[in-house]
């Protein structure tokens, strides 16, 4: 048959029989229907893949090839998504052999590279959970689980509600809660179950079912419009740590304020809580400074002020051991700290960090092209540890593992759900911004 003459000056990698059609995907991506009785084309051509590939096989719409950048990569071609992607590149700058299997909502991919064969295997959802901005209005600006399958979700405008996600991925409206005047865009769960959030004059608590424990209200030395919360951490059964816009930290405890203090007027971003209470939060300046609280969380001391980004620090984590602390910054990198020694990391793409969670074995980071990133900590005894590679001088304490691309309108953070059954190869991700939420398996998409 002689298919679209526009395709005629491109090489057919594979085809892909269904019962009515035949569909062929060309090397740059195209895919087009053919009608198996006439050879007629029933639907096509068009670009399957929204990144530069260039195919070398296919199962359906599921593409396999090489992007720019010389990576093994996997497409949805219905979606245009990245299914999986290889984080080693291929170095010869040879086009090899490569294969892919797939069954159901799995399947596996190979690439040769010299001697070795490196392999992959993927299961995912189509049906994955994604909702727009009718969650709440304004988009959501923050999020938190309450339990595996419920999240609390606050947003630009000061809505906040509390949705079921089934097992179906249906989510059903639970409850509208009480908005506050004033935008929530800082959320923490509670040990207890319930959770907290803070506005520019108070910070609210709630249990489990969303039901209103108390209300912590307080003064704003300077104009509310330059004191809006944007970091809030538990420190311990209700008691909490929160920062706001004008350079101000404050310690709530049972309802009350203790004290509140400021390194220097630079806008707070983030906050972690650490061990042996300690308080991190990152400002716009790129500084990481890390605070000695007491016991009668009256007081607090610096402990320690680090440059550790050339931009504002966007998200920390802790690892929740001694001060080792996961950041990243506007200025493209990752940073990790254990107490002693600082290792900032480049990202491969120029795009700033939104959030960060970790896991046991994980860290896990939003950046501002839309991609979730899996990396693994190089740990012992769970601490960082720093190995140098025998090729390199250079220390590492994460290695990339996978990225992703989220079908997600300008994404704002991301929340890991508990975890009670010890399953540490398995992390149940929330990725909000103002398109909505995703609900992923680190599982699912990264193994």
């Amino acid at each position: 048959w002689r298919i679209c003459p526009q395709l005629q000056r491109q090489a057919v990698v594979c085809f892909f029989e269904t019962n009515d059609v035949i569909r062929i995907a060309m090397r740059d991506g195209t895919i087009c229907n053919l009608d198996k009785e006439s050879g007629a084309v029933a639907a096509g051509p068009r670009r399957a893949s929204k990144v530069v590939l260039r195919v070398t096989c296919c199962n359906g719409t599921v593409l396999c090839g090489w992007d720019a950048e010389q990576r093994l990569t996997v497409v949805d071609g219905d979606s245009g998504r990245i299914l999986v992607q290889l984080n080693e590149a291929n170095k010869t700058g040879k086009q090899l052999v490569n294969a892919m299997c797939v069954e159901a909502n799995s399947f596996r991919v190979a690439q040769v590279l010299g001697s070795e064969i490196q392999c992959a295997k993927a299961e995912y959802n189509p049906k994955r959970f994604e909702l727009g901005t009718q969650l709440v209005a304004d988009g959501v600006a923050s999020a938190v689980w309450l339990d595996h399958e419920r999240v609390a979700l606050t947003g630009g405008s000061g809505q906040l509600a509390i949705y079921c996600i089934q097992a179906n991925d249906k989510i059903i409206l639970e409850r509208w809660l009480q908005s506050s005047i004033h935008a929530e865009r800082a959320m923490v769960s509670c040990h207890h179950g319930g959770f907290a959030c803070a506005s520019e004059h108070e910070v609210r608590e709630f249990d489990n079912n969303g039901y209103p424990l108390r209300v912590t209200r307080f003064k704003s030395k300077q104009d509310a419009s330059d004191q809006r919360i944007r970091a809030l951490t538990r420190l311990g059964e209700n008691q909490f740590a929160f920062g706001d816009t004008a350079g101000v930290l404050r310690l709530i405890s049972h309802g009350q304020v203790c004290c509140q203090f400021a390194y220097d007027a630079s806008p707070i971003l983030c906050m972690a809580a650490c061990p042996e209470l300690r308080l991190a939060h990152g400002t716009s300046t790129g500084v990481l400074i890390i605070w000695q609280l007491t016991a009668a969380f009256d007081s607090a001391s610096v402990i320690l002020a680090l440059a550790l980004h050339t931009a504002g620090l966007m998200a920390v984590v802790s690892l929740n051991y001694n001060l080792d602390l996961v950041t990243g910054g506007d200025d493209h990198a990752l940073a990790t700290f254990n107490g002693n020694f600082v290792e900032t990391i480049p990202l491969a793409r120029p795009t700033p960090v939104l959030g960060l969670a970790a896991s046991a074995k994980f860290v896990y980071v939003v950046t501002a092209d839309h991609r979730l990133s899996q990396w693994r900590r190089i740990s012992a005894d769970g601490a960082l540890e720093w190995h140098r590679a025998r090729s390199q001088d250079k220390a590492r304490s994460l290695i990339l593992i996978a990225e992703q691309f989220l079908d997600l309108a300008r994404p704002n953070g991301l929340a890991l759900a508990p975890n009670d059954d010890n399953c540490i190869d398995d992390d149940t991700l929330l990725v909000f911004g103002d398109g909505g939420i995703l609900r992923m398996s680190a599982y699912s998409f990264f193994t």
